[in-house]
């Protein structure tokens, strides 16, 4: 995501001299060929008759109705139809919004195929709030109501629900409130319960659970006050207070993709709860600049090789009473990584190793609490532990887990005692997440493909047997499923977006979507890059008024994070970088090692160093293709990227000035030593291990390395300490005398600031970079073979001149 800049001008602040980059207007004007181009633009200005030299071509005309759309549809995603949960009776319910708004409301297709509207969340706001439980009686009189307070900000509408077993009531938050919808007769009522989070429905839709001042809390619903089940221990000195919380998830629970802290149990009688101990993790300190007005927020963040934060569960009855307390092996394995409580089988955990090179399924008694390790899995560099990694079957006789102990995601069929039954996807199919399972226990709902490119569903026989692909055509395809329905949501490989409904009979139905369009869908090409040690994909976007004659400077977007995968094949994923094209650039991305791959190993190359494999095959991927498309100007290259790419990004501009112009870094990590230690010491393992290895891969290292434009855009104030890797890397520079470029934004963004942030981005690269050209001689495009030519001949010539140089 591209950073907002604060209106229509940038605060840009240039270290150790001058400022170079004016902020853009924002009328759309059209800067002059070649205007501003610095260090980096040398193709535009070389000799004649050398590759790149000749004519600059004018940079195109702002297209700011395009920008406009992109921004506001949110890359024309709003509008379109989110499914959230399938009801037994064949019901899926799902968001919805307007194709400019970000406020959904509630709707459902139900098993007859028809569309009804169950909640307008402006409409639920619109309403005056109940009294809270204890409040005292509201002033005024008919003859002189308070006046109206200002209805609160609705942010993206209702984004997640609760549904009842049976299906019979839906629990809607809703900016701060909370709504209890009947579907039978589609009666909505406010409960007010007060300030809470994370509320949830109880399976039996008899209660509402909710989390308040880090203790637990039950409404029974038809009761005026909620029950506090368990409740803290109170601080031991002020510096201690919220450093203990009880149902709230724990500092690493995000690294395992896990964002609860209680679970009910299958008959609505009991919770279980994470219990979190931070005291022993140093605090930090999140200030808003900003606001001097705000006292800063208290965040306790574990550091690599620090001390983390003590977690277990415990098991509270609704009747109240004191909870069991259930325990593990916490020496080997202090990180609770997810929690299942089926609807038959035991409550399950999954939990992590410190080094998480290890993880165990532990199966819990509630009754006793006692618990039981079931399954192991290791692995030399780490073991991934995902969110829908682990499945109950429905009769409890068992579960499928995901594992990589073959070498790549393959899906097991274990006994309830843990023991191995069968596999049921093999790894060359690619498994990616486990959607659901049929209600006999048949089938399995299967994410997966073995071209990391794409994404499709499947269902695959739990007894053996091929399985059967719900999707085809290329695309990324995800899926919900319940009750013997799967719902699809589908990026397509031309473009938009879809979401089917499959029913157990096979029958498909569309969900409506009122998304807005395009004007013309992305030219994005993948391609296979042969490198020297291995291939990758890489994505090619061209201008829609792309001339074979003109050499363009080129933006090469990077992503890099372990977990996510930047060359898709779906078009839509690419309108930014469309939109950036269609404005005198191509632009790359390429997946290399240390992304999502087909196999273990492809991920863990980056096991212990985190910039050396990554670095290495973004840059053979930009000379590839130069090599290959001689429209490619790889002379003038530009980096991009956020977080880990704006990582990458900045060390591009630091370590390789020789094939990086200039670069953007949006919240980049600069020192590893900095991030989450669940995150930190999965690749990189502790510092006390692996010193050099953080010494080798921080930013400020590098400092005085700067010769090149860097542009740095922290969000302010930043979650999880964001605003201090941009700050780590602003100090070195200026201790080691160098300029950059930092622009700051809100960390929540709004289409202008967006809109803003594109321009600010786009101008940086316009003048860093210098214009398209028209060269009097075009480079000759050549193949893989040419080029292997060129190195054998580099290799001989290199020997010659080593048995010259011995004689």
């Amino acid at each position: 995501m591209i950073a907002p800049r604060a209106a229509c001008g940038a605060l840009v602040i240039v270290l150790g001299g001058a400022a170079a980059l004016a902020a853009p207007g924002c009328r759309g004007e059209a800067r002059s060929p070649g205007a501003g181009a610095g260090t980096g633009a040398s193709a535009a200005s070389g000799a004649a008759g050398s590759p790149g030299a000749g004519d600059p071509v004018a940079w195109p005309a702002i297209d700011e109705a395009a920008l406009a759309a992109l921004q506001t549809t949110e890359r024309f995603e709003l509008g379109a139809p989110a499914p959230l949960a399938i009801a037994p009776d064949g019901a899926v319910l799902f968001r919805r919004g307007r194709p400019r708004s970000r406020v959904a409301d509630l709707y459902q297709l139900d098993a007859a195929g028809k569309i009804t509207q169950l909640a307008n969340a402006a409409a639920l706001i619109a309403a005056p709030p109940p009294a809270p439980p204890g409040a005292p009686p509201a002033r005024g009189s008919a003859a002189e109501p308070p006046a109206p307070a200002a209805l609160p900000d609705l942010g993206a509408g209702i984004e997640a629900i609760s549904v009842s077993d049976d299906g019979a009531r839906v629990l809607i938050p809703l900016a701060g409130r909370l709504f209890l919808l009947e579907r039978a007769t589609g009666t909505l009522r406010e409960l007010a319960i007060g300030p809470y989070r994370d509320a949830q429905l109880s399976p039996d839709g008899k209660r509402v659970a909710f989390v308040r001042g880090g203790d637990l809390w039950v409404l029974a619903v038809g009761e005026p006050q909620p029950v506090r089940i368990a409740q803290h221990p109170a601080a031991d000195t002020p510096t201690d207070d919220g450093a203990r919380d009880y149902a709230t998830p724990d500092p690493a629970a995000s690294a395992f993709g896990r964002d609860r802290g209680y679970w009910w149990s299958p008959d609505s009688q009991a919770i279980a709860f994470e219990r979190c101990d931070a005291r022993a993790v140093e605090p930090w300190y999140v200030a808003d600049p900003r606001h001097p007005e705000q006292p800063p927020a208290v965040a306790r963040i574990p550091r690599p090789g620090k001390p983390i934060a003590a977690v277990d569960l415990g098991i509270a009855s609704v009747r109240g009473g004191a909870p069991r307390r259930v325990t593990w092996d916490f020496e080997h394995y202090p990180y609770l990584a997810q929690v299942i409580w089926p609807a038959k089988g035991p409550l399950t955990l999954v939990v992590a190793g410190r080094t998480q090179t290890i993880a165990a399924v532990v199966t819990v008694d509630p009754a006793t609490a006692a618990s039981r390790q079931v399954l192991v899995d290791k692995d030399t560099a780490w073991v991934n532990v995902l969110p829908d990694g682990l499945a109950w079957l429905p009769d409890g006789s068992g579960f499928l887990w995901m594992t990589e102990a073959s070498g790549a995601w393959s899906v097991e069929h274990h006994a309830a005692d843990g023991s191995h039954l069968r596999t049921v996807l093999t790894a060359d199919v690619g498994a990616r997440r486990i959607a659901g399972v049929s209600p006999d226990g048949r089938d399995a709902v299967i994410e997966a493909a073995a071209d990391s490119r794409e994404q499709h569903v499947w269902r695959v026989p739990l007894a053996g047997g091929a399985p059967v692909a719900l999707t085809s055509g290329g695309g990324v395809h995800t899926a919900r499923a319940a009750h013997g329905i799967v719902a699809i949501s589908s990026l397509l490989k031309a473009g938009g977006r879809s979401v089917t409904v499959i029913r157990a009979d096979g029958s498909r139905t569309p969900l409506p979507s009122v998304a807005e369009h395009p004007a013309a869908p992305p030219t994005t090409q993948i391609e296979t890059l042969t490198l020297q040690d291995h291939a990758q994909f890489a994505a090619v976007t061209r201008p829609h008024a792309f001339d074979p004659k003109v050499r363009y400077p080129v933006v090469l977007r990077i992503g890099g994070a372990p977990d996510t995968r930047s060359v898709v094949d779906a078009l839509d994923t690419y309108l930014l970088d469309q939109w950036y094209a269609d404005h005198g650039f191509i632009v790359v991305r390429s997946d290399g090692r240390g992304t999502p791959g087909p196999e273990r190993a492809w991920q863990r190359a980056i096991a212990g160093d985190v910039l050396t494999i990554p670095m290495t095959d973004q840059i053979d991927a930009v000379k590839r293709l130069g090599a290959h498309h001689p429209e490619l100007d790889t002379g003038r290259v530009g980096a991009l990227g956020g977080e880990v790419g704006g990582y990458l990004a900045a060390m591009a501009v630091l370590l390789h000035p020789d094939v990086f112009a200039a670069a953007v870094a949006v919240s980049p990590i600069t020192d590893w030593s900095l991030v989450d230690a669940a995150l930190a010491e999965r690749t990189m393992k502790a510092p006390a291990f692996n010193a050099e290895g953080y010494r080798r891969t921080t930013a400020a290292v590098y400092a005085d390395h700067l010769t090149r434009p860097l542009l740095l855009l922290p969000a302010v104030p930043g979650s999880r300490i964001a605003t201090a890797h941009a700050f780590a890397l602003i100090d070195a520079l200026s201790a080691a005398g160098k300029h950059a470029e930092i622009a700051t934004w809100p960390d929540r963004a709004d289409a202008a600031h967006r809109i803003a942030a594109t321009h600010l981005v786009l101008d940086f690269f316009r003048q860093r970079l210098g214009p398209p050209v028209r060269p009097q001689v075009m480079p000759v495009a050549k193949d893989d073979d040419d080029e292997e030519e060129e190195r054998e001949r580099a290799r001989r010539g290199s020997a010659g001149a080593g048995d010259h140089d011995h004689h």
